[in-house]
């Protein structure tokens, strides 16, 4: 096998690009999986909506398009302001901890939403009941039902019976 001579030159030539890809990139696999959600969402979007013969309209999928428009312009702002000169290492630390962390809420948003098109899809299905539906509740801390929720909830409804959006799911299906 040939090598080619590793030089002082090369290794600062090599140092300085690691820096700047470090600086000016996105953490890569973060992005990757957030196209493969909002992929995987859209999929199930229009699987659920197939199944349940809803229109397919040019405003739901136009809703798609600005909801990748608007990710991608949060995460776009945060990568200009990482790259800009910043006179505090604190400042690039920061914004590097809020670039991650609004590209784990984005790929948060869209495995509940993922989850929730999975269950509305077939909710009768053993393992909709038993996995799909616990594991939204779960991982949306059940906040749709929490006792604050059921308290404004009876307070809207007549029969004083909290809801959720499943339940309004199940009661459209019956």
């Amino acid at each position: 096998m040939v090598f080619s001579k590793v030089t002082f030159k090369t290794v600062i030539v090599a140092a300085c690009l690691d820096t700047t890809k470090m600086m000016t990139m996105p953490n890569l696999p973060l992005i990757l999986w957030v196209c493969i959600f909002m992929i995987a969402d859209l999929i199930t979007g229009l699987l659920k909506s197939k199944m349940a013969r809803d229109a397919i309209t040019s405003e739901r999928l136009r809703h798609s398009i600005v909801k990748f428009l608007q990710y991608f312009g949060c995460v776009g702002l945060v990568m200009v302001l990482m790259n800009q000169k910043h006179e505090s290492q604190a400042v690039i630390e920061a914004l590097k901890w809020a670039y991650n962390g609004l590209t784990i809420l984005i790929l948060y948003i869209e495995a509940l939403s993922i989850l929730e098109n999975l269950y509305a899809m077939d909710m009768q299905n053993p393992f909709a009941k038993n996995v799909i539906r616990p594991l939204y509740f779960l991982l949306s801390l059940a906040v749709k039902n929490n006792p604050l929720s059921r308290l404004k909830d009876s307070e809207k409804n007549k029969d004083g019976t909290p809801h959720d959006e499943f339940d309004e799911i199940d009661k459209a299906k019956d």
